[in-house]
């Protein structure tokens, strides 16, 4: 049997399955992984985010949903992304679905740009050789 017949075994095939289903998580599962993050989520949301297409679950043959630990990332990432910078899902979306085609998507809206900080210490250079120009601004009574 060569390397590439013992690949294609039933039984390392079905190892494997065993592998990915012991890995991937029901709803509850996620909401518990969740809940100290966020603990406003619920299923309904979790399914919601779904009906949008923002996240994929595998589903078992019964049609139950399965959770991979980068479905819970991705979670985590939206739940983030809503909660901290109020962007709507059709943003969110879009910049992840330019990341699923292996783009380098534009920062999302309220990221800081790479070339912030620089220009912050480029704007206050001239006034770092006087730091006596600030004691100026004080208030004096």
């Amino acid at each position: 049997m060569s390397i590439f017949d013992a690949a294609r075994s039933p039984r390392l095939e079905a190892q494997r399955h065993e592998t990915v289903r012991q890995a991937a998580l029901n709803i509850g599962e996620v909401l518990s992984e969740l809940k100290d993050e966020f603990p406003r989520v619920t299923a309904s949301k979790i399914r919601f985010l779904e009906d949008k297409g923002l996240i994929i679950p595998q589903r078992t043959s019964a049609g139950y949903r399965k959770y991979s630990s980068s479905d819970v990332s991705r979670l985590r990432f939206i739940l983030s992304v809503q909660r901290d910078q109020y962007l709507p899902l059709k943003v969110i979306k879009d910049h992840l679905d330019a990341v699923d085609r292996g783009e380098a998507p534009e920062a999302l809206p309220g990221e800081p740009q790479p070339h912030h900080s620089s220009s912050i210490a480029t704007w206050l250079k001239p006034w770092s050789a006087r730091p006596d120009w600030f004691l100026s601004l004080s208030y004096r009574a």
